[in-house]
């Protein structure tokens, strides 16, 4: 396996920082995980253990990237896997002469954090530049996961016949308590450095015009899913418009509405894989044959002038 260098574990996200801000993620898990939370469920790793997907794995000349769970910049001690090792492990199978090509390999994700998407999108896009890649997902490929999924190479994605796909969209939750806490005799006083410093503090009134600020960053964040999905899928963003309802599809509608390739099997994503491996070595030395063939005639040309 080659070496994956991730960031120094001091520069790494902490973790109440790293569940914190926007997420992309399928709404309907999302509140099963937070129920899951409440109800205690959900149990973190103790002490110092690490909840870590291991984000590289090898299969002969195949360099697989694994994106498992929720995504999220760092580890987190509930699991899901580190887009910032995701990135790190796609830059040591594009650099590693041993591996010869990248699957990009989603396993179940209902998506993720926003912060470290783009850039997990963008490291993608430059592995495939690189070396034959392409996408399989098995189950689940949704909201942040998708934008990810949808940066490999169009006409590579594909996924078992029971996944689904999707949930392009953003959504904000907040919580107006106001009344609570007039109902139970607290008054709330904010003192704050500006107008706009303290939107959403617990126990004051929402306003309309924050609510109007919040709802221009999820527009700006939805037109970036739409766009980079549009650019990955080299399709009209309006035709992705019209699919980004924020529902996922079944692998029957994604194939028929252009979010997938293809329904099959992660061995048979791999056996195309494959195929394209070895149709890449026959091009290059196609290729290496027919320089070689151009230099002898220019060696004779100079020779009989």
């Amino acid at each position: 396996m080659a070496d994956i260098m991730p960031l120094p574990e001091s520069w790494q996200p902490r973790c109440l920082s790293n569940h914190l801000g926007t997420w992309l993620y399928e709404p309907t898990r999302f509140e099963q995980a937070m129920n899951m939370y409440r109800s205690g469920q959900l149990v973190a790793a103790s002490g110092n253990q690490k909840v870590e997907v291991p984000s590289l794995h090898r299969a002969g000349d195949i360099g697989i990237v694994r994106l498992s769970g929720s995504l999220m910049k760092a580890e987190s001690k509930y699991g899901g896997t580190s887009t910032v090792n995701a990135r790190a492990a796609l830059r040591a199978a594009a650099q590693d002469k041993d591996i010869k090509g990248i699957m990009l390999y989603v396993d179940e994700s209902p998506g993720g954090h926003a912060s470290g998407t783009a850039e997990l999108g963008s490291e993608i896009r430059r592995a495939a530049a690189v070396k034959p890649m392409r996408a399989h997902a098995d189950d689940l490929v949704a909201s942040a996961a998708y934008w990810a999924f949808s940066q490999a190479p169009a006409g590579t994605l594909s996924m078992n016949e029971m996944g689904e796909a999707g949930s392009i969209g953003v959504y904000a939750v907040v919580a107006d308590t106001s009344k609570a806490a007039e109902q139970q005799g607290i008054t709330y006083h904010v003192v704050k450095s500006g107008d706009q410093k303290a939107d959403f503090a617990p126990g004051v009134p929402v306003s309309k015009e924050a609510l109007g600020r919040l709802q221009a960053d999820v527009d700006r964040m939805h037109n970036a899913f739409v766009s980079a999905v549009s650019e990955g899928r080299q399709a009209d963003q309006k035709d992705i418009a019209k699919l980004a309802t924020g529902r996922t599809y079944s692998a029957e509608e994604s194939l028929k509405n252009g979010l997938i390739d293809g329904i099959m099997s992660f061995e048979d994503a791999m056996s195309l894989l494959q195929e394209d491996i070895a149709s890449k070595r026959v091009s290059a030395d196609r290729e290496r044959r027919n320089r070689a063939r151009m230099t002898r005639i220019s060696i004779e040309k100079n020779r009989i002038l």
